[in-house]
């Protein structure tokens, strides 16, 4: 590279770590920066080829993944490897050690890679809670009652160590605040809205989902549309990001659906009436947030949520030029 150019890179190089509170190991001028991400543990390489850029396309010997939990040996390619601190779910917190990118040592210093057992934990419950629902759901049939199905949500919650507060709307009960329900039973064709929290050692996730008791293409079709507003918002969830820009995306989505009722773009996890976004100018790297789309069917409202971790995709490097 020329001068300039060499200084340039630097600069947005620079740019990048400062947004994403890392550091620089090496100078912002070497061919290859070896970083690892504080989200999930996975490494991050960033090289003068475009392609290596993003962390799911970097291949062995050139890139070395490591996920929260992992144990020392899979980190057998770090020489003079030291663990000097480990959190309960086994984080490695700080490594020393060679580097070695085609067999050559091109990096001997201290990385410090991020305690993330706070991350790991909540993606943990969000995955126990679809297990939970997967499985209560499948025991579904007509002719069960309303509190039947959500007495056993909240036990196939429990037998995945969660504890859950659900209720499940029938129909136009959807339209209406969460609140006691005269119990009635499940008929075929009836759509189910239900809202549950899932909690596990503080950690709590709200949950809206649209279940089916009978194939119902409308329904489907609104459905799709509201998986699709939630991928069109949660795509624009990064650090630094307008969070209007990521409000709008869902209330642009309602508009398309030719919905004008109020949207509840989203609110931060542990609850579902909380402001969205409005204390916030960017998002923050660290938050966790819940964006909620819904859109009327059949005499029901279709809902679904997404939480959201306001992590680092490789989006970012893009608005840099360098993705």
């Amino acid at each position: 590279m020329t001068p300039p150019q060499e200084e340039a890179r630097a600069r947005r190089v620079s740019r990048i770590a400062e947004l994403l509170e890392i550091p620089l190991f090496v100078p912002p001028s070497d061919r290859r920066i070896l970083k690892f991400s504080p989200f999930g543990g996975n490494g991050l390489l960033l090289s003068e080829d475009p392609i290596l850029f993003s962390p799911f396309e970097v291949e062995p010997p050139d890139y070395l993944e490591l996920r929260v939990g992992d144990p020392v040996e899979e980190l057998s390619r770090l020489e003079e490897l030291m663990v000097t601190s480990e959190t309960p779910y086994g984080v490695l917190s700080r490594l020393e050690g060679t580097r070695i990118l085609d067999g050559e040592p091109v990096l001997k210093e201290v990385l410090s890679v991020p305690l993330e057992g706070d991350v790991r934990f909540l993606e943990s419950v969000a995955e126990r809670a679809d297990k939970a629902l997967s499985r209560a759901f499948e025991e579904l049939s007509t002719g069960m009652s309303r509190r039947e199905l959500e007495a056993s949500i909240q036990a196939r919650a429990w037998e995945v160590g969660l504890r859950c507060d659900v209720a499940i709307a029938i129909g136009e009960e959807s339209f209406s605040p969460l609140g006691p329900r005269e119990d009635r039973v499940v008929e075929k064709g009836d759509v189910l809205l239900m809202r549950a929290m899932f909690e596990d050692e503080g950690y709590t996730i709200p949950y809206v989902r649209t279940f089916l008791t009978e194939r119902d293409f409308e329904v489907e079709n609104r459905l799709g549309m509201v998986m699709q507003a939630l991928r069109d918002a949660v795509s624009l969830v990064s650090p630094g990001y307008p969070s209007a820009e990521v409000r709008d995306a869902l209330v642009d989505a309602h508009r398309r659906f030719g919905f004008s009722g109020p949207a509840v773009p989203a609110s931060p996890a542990g609850g579902f009436s909380a402001p969205a976004f409005e204390p916030y100018e960017v998002l923050q790297r660290n938050q966790v947030f819940t964006l909620f789309a819904a859109v009327p069917a059949r005499k029901s409202l279709i809902s679904w949520s997404a939480t959201v971790l306001v992590s680092i995709p490789v989006r970012i490097l893009d608005r840099f030029g360098l993705g």
